[in-house]
């Protein structure tokens, strides 16, 4: 008897353990270096990728033909344009929805968030809503140029 205890008490904390694991945000696309960062209240630039990838636009386009590349390069704008306005519409409603200044780049399918709180990175990182959406959350990263090459 005191076995079958010991075996249901054992099964109920394995239980309640995995309930506690998979109830947890999904911060697998933010680094730790990011987490560290905002965890003490400083706020970060960070950078959302957005999970699908705009080579499939250039693979189209790199099999069409036009008979004037301007025509080709306005047309490949629009598509890019098109495509990632449509990919990044659940991260962007998110966004508004939460009055967060943001902007989106169609040309790399990325959203740039300015002093991105650690609540709204870890919301971001954990809504079941957004986990197909978002590839990644890192931190903006600013290259420094020579005082002496400006």
């Amino acid at each position: 008897m005191a076995k079958l205890l010991l075996i249901v008490s054992v099964a109920c904390i394995v239980a309640c353990i995995a309930g506690l694991v998979n109830s947890s945000p999904s911060l697998e696309v933010v680094p730790s270096s990011l987490l560290a960062k905002v965890a003490g209240g400083q706020r970060s630039n960070i950078v959302i990728v957005i999970n699908s990838s705009v080579n499939t636009i250039f693979d189209q386009y790199d099999r069409k033909s036009y008979p004037l590349r301007g025509q080709r390069m306005t047309a490949m704008r629009q598509s890019l344009i098109d495509y990632t306005r449509q990919n990044q519409a659940p991260v962007r409603s998110f966004l508004q929805s939460k009055g967060v200044e943001f902007k989106s780049s169609w040309i790399t399918n990325r959203i740039f968030v300015r002093n991105a709180e650690e609540s709204l990175i870890l919301e971001l990182a954990s809504s079941t809503s957004l986990q197909s959406s978002i590839q990644e959350i890192r931190e903006e990263l600013l290259a420094q140029l020579d005082p002496g090459l400006r």
